[in-house]
């Protein structure tokens, strides 16, 4: 038979900070303490944890699942073809650039498109089209500044972007 000890723990140094290993002192009426070890209390709180994160994960799946109408997700679809920028149709949507980053991506994926035309620069970028228009008003001999009326932009930009295309 094993001898117990009884120690009185105010006769023991202090603990290491942190406690290697978390022990609970209870006092009992037939003895005077008892060391408790309470890991089965952090197995309790982990279990609590890992249905809390699958009921998040969960939650969020259902969020970006149904989140927009089949009509938004067109519309989302046909702006990122014409070749706007995430921020920009996130601000046409009353979302978040990151998260129309995020919605695109995943649309992406599950629809197999690209864009239809190249990325429009925040500082006014030329379509396909407004390319098109600038070759073939220089070849009819027409002035950069009766492009740039045309099309929206300074002549100076439009002489820049002929030369840059090459006509």
């Amino acid at each position: 038979m094993k001898a117990k000890l009884k120690v009185d723990p105010r006769t023991l140094p202090p603990p290491p900070y942190p406690p290697a290993k978390k022990v609970r002192i209870k006092e009992k009426p037939d003895r005077p303490y008892e060391a408790m070890d309470y890991a089965s209390d952090f197995k309790v709180d982990a279990e609590k944890m890992a249905a809390r994160r699958k009921r998040a994960a969960e939650s969020a799946a259902r969020t970006l699942k149904n989140g927009y109408t089949p009509e938004q997700e067109q519309q989302i679809i046909n702006l990122y073809k014409q070749g706007l920028t995430y921020a920009a149709i996130g601000k046409i949507m009353g979302k978040s650039k990151s998260a129309m980053k995020q919605k695109i991506d995943k649309m992406r994926k599950e629809q197999n498109f690209e864009r239809e035309c190249q990325l429009r620069s925040k500082y006014g970028g030329y379509t396909p089209a407004q390319d098109a228009v600038i070759r073939e008003m220089r070849a009819q001999g027409k002035s950069y500044e009766e492009i740039g009326d045309q099309i929206g932009k300074s002549k100076e930009a439009v002489r820049k972007r002929y030369n840059m295309i090459g006509g």
